[in-house]
């Protein structure tokens, strides 16, 4: 079937653009591309008993790229969580010390 032909050959080539620089790739470029591929696969399952071998092959090539993709979403994500940490550190910091304290208030030390 021509159409399925097309989804994939679209697919691939997105995904073998996005693979070929992913080092360079950034978080919205990588945002649009899984957009991208969810759209292209939506259109393909419902086909999918029309594949001919020669399309499930390609489709099992284009899986080797998952990993090397799910690496680069890895690392936006892990950059993602230490920029939250340290803003939640920063803002922990500036609330100790921006706090309004009474004059007239004592304050205790214990040494436990």
């Amino acid at each position: 079937m021509m159409i399925v032909r097309e989804y994939i050959s679209q697919l691939e080539d997105a995904t073998l653009s996005l693979v070929s620089r992913i080092n360079e790739v950034d978080f919205e470029e990588l945002l649009a591309f899984a957009e991208q591929r969810e759209e292209l696969v939506e259109k393909i399952l419902p086909l999918k008993e029309s594949f001919a071998d020669q399309d499930r092959k390609r489709l099992k090539d284009l899986s080797k790229y998952d990993s090397m993709i799910l690496d680069r979403m890895e690392h936006f994500k892990s950059e993602a969580s230490q920029w939250l940490l340290n803003r939640g550190t920063i803002k922990d910091q500036r609330s100790a010390y921006n706090s309004s304290y009474t004059p007239e208030s004592m304050f205790f030390d214990r040494k436990n």
